[in-house]
């Protein structure tokens, strides 16, 4: 969203020079959108802002595991799907994929459709 609100400042400001040209009342209409288009970048900071100071834990908060369909119906009697799983995790062009090595198979891929989110990247130190 910030992206865009940028680009559209960047187009809007680009363009003001034709304001000379403009009738009364498209100068008028000029003046409301230009406005309302510094309020949605003041918006989006604020929103931006908000979410950047979320404190984000470093300590293990996982509600849900995720696991390859194929190692769970394979899964060895005496081991548990966490002792028994190979998996690698990291950054795609669209976003973040969970890869099984034994299987060579896909077990998530989110796509941040071009978005940033926040993250921590640090550990907990002992």
């Amino acid at each position: 969203m910030k992206k865009l609100i940028e680009e559209m400042l960047k187009n809007i400001e680009n363009l003001q020079w034709e304001l000379d040209r403009m009738s009364e009342d498209g100068r008028a209409q000029w003046k409301v959108l230009l406005k309302n288009a510094r309020l949605l970048e003041q918006l989006g900071e604020a929103c931006y802002t908000k979410i950047k100071k979320r404190k984000i834990p470093v300590t293990k908060k996982i509600e849900m595991f995720l696991h390859c369909k194929k190692c769970v119906k394979e899964l060895p009697g005496d081991q548990s799907p966490r002792d028994y799983a190979a998996i690698e995790a990291g950054w795609s062009k669209l976003g973040l994929q969970l890869w099984c090595k034994r299987h060579e198979k896909n077990i998530l891929h989110v796509d941040f459709e071009g978005q940033r989110h926040p993250a921590s990247l640090h550990a907990r130190r002992h």
